[in-house]
């Protein structure tokens, strides 16, 4: 299948040359190709051969290992689907916030894991597969704290909330709650063990992996209560050769599903029993 060239728009340097001879001066632009090093881009954009889709780090869902390659649940499914359909696609890692916007400028052909509000008033314009998984958010606290049963309960609280990652609308939008965006899961579960901040807004399996990481013992979390829910899905450019891909992973994880080679729900459970989540549950009274 042919591909057609995607343009990278990459960032610009202005170099000031100091040529002020009557009183101008002379700027030129010298561009900043930010993804030239990686393979199978060059500086007129991406090869003929390779497209690239973008993901973005998450403590057990994408990850580094110690040779700086990717891993992780959502990245080996992403894998899998790239070999099994045979399409010129090549996963590339952004940081959250540099993933989104390579895609709405239309530097890359996809990324993920992606969420409706992620894609924000523009979702229309793209194609989303079915989703291959879920993002539930729940309130993490130390003991001794009131246990939230509600959105109210966190009124007046300072809740820290991961930067770059999509939550529940109607938690951005409850001015009661001042929430401080950290920059990792790590960084916030330790404001949080440190007593900076109250509580802390993180998907359920991230943040017992965080938990067990840091091997923090003084911090709960109520199974009852989940702040929001979304799904979780591969999005493409609404381009041609975008529709294309979709549709292909889409009906390349739909047979997974179907066979059950996966089973997110499945999978989820298992590995919070195997990070022993249990003991970090508490019950409302």
């Amino acid at each position: 299948m042919a591909v057609s060239p995607v343009i990278l728009i990459t960032r610009s340097r202005a170099v000031y040359l100091g040529l002020a001879s009557k009183g101008l001066a002379i700027w030129l632009l010298l561009p900043l190709l930010t993804l030239a090093s990686k393979p199978g881009f060059s500086e007129a954009g991406i090869t003929a051969t390779k497209a690239p889709i973008a993901t973005f780090l998450l403590p057990g869902l994408i990850e580094k290992d110690n040779n700086g390659e990717l891993t992780g649940l959502f990245f080996e499914l992403a894998k899998q689907l790239v070999e099994q359909s045979g399409l010129p696609l090549k996963i590339i890692e952004l940081p959250s916030k540099r993933a989104k916007l390579a895609f709405h400028s239309d530097e890359i052909i996809g990324y993920f894991p992606s969420t409706t509000e992620m894609l924000g008033p523009t979702a229309h314009k793209f194609c989303r597969t079915s989703a291959f998984a879920d993002k539930t958010d729940f309130v993490f606290f130390r003991e001794g704290t009131k246990i939230p049963s509600s959105l109210a309960d966190l009124n007046g609280s300072d809740v820290a909330i991961t930067a770059g990652y999509p939550f529940s609308e109607k938690l951005l939008g409850e001015k009661k709650i001042n929430l401080i965006r950290g920059i990792s899961d790590e960084t916030c579960m330790k404001m949080l063990h440190l007593g900076r901040v109250d509580y802390f807004v993180i998907e359920e399996l991230t943040g017992v992996m965080a938990l067990q990481k840091l091997g923090f013992k003084n911090i709960r979390y109520n199974p009852d209560f989940p702040v929001g829910s979304q799904d979780v899905f591969f999005t493409f450019q609404g381009t041609e050769p975008g529709l294309n891909y979709c549709h292909k992973f889409d009906e390349l994880l739909k047979q997974r599903i179907a066979t059950g080679q996966w089973l997110y729900a499945q999978i989820k459970k298992t590995r919070l029993q195997q990070l022993e989540a249990q003991s970090f549950k508490v019950r409302p009274p």
